[in-house]
């Protein structure tokens, strides 16, 4: 098994997160709370929840 370039936790904002996901180069990353596995974040997804607060506030 392959392991991630970087994973997500409970301790990384919106923009450290797009960082991470730019710098490895990947879509998706999986998110680990507590040293647990919790599921997987995708770039679109995280962006089109981003977009969607953006227009919520405008």
């Amino acid at each position: 098994m392959v392991q991630p370039a970087d994973k997500i936790t409970d301790q990384d904002d919106i923009h450290s997160i797009l960082i991470k996901l730019d710098v490895c180069e990947e879509n998706h990353l999986p998110v680990v709370y507590d040293g647990k596995y919790i599921g997987f974040i995708s770039k679109a997804l995280l962006l089109t929840k981003y977009r969607d607060e953006i227009l919520k506030t405008s």
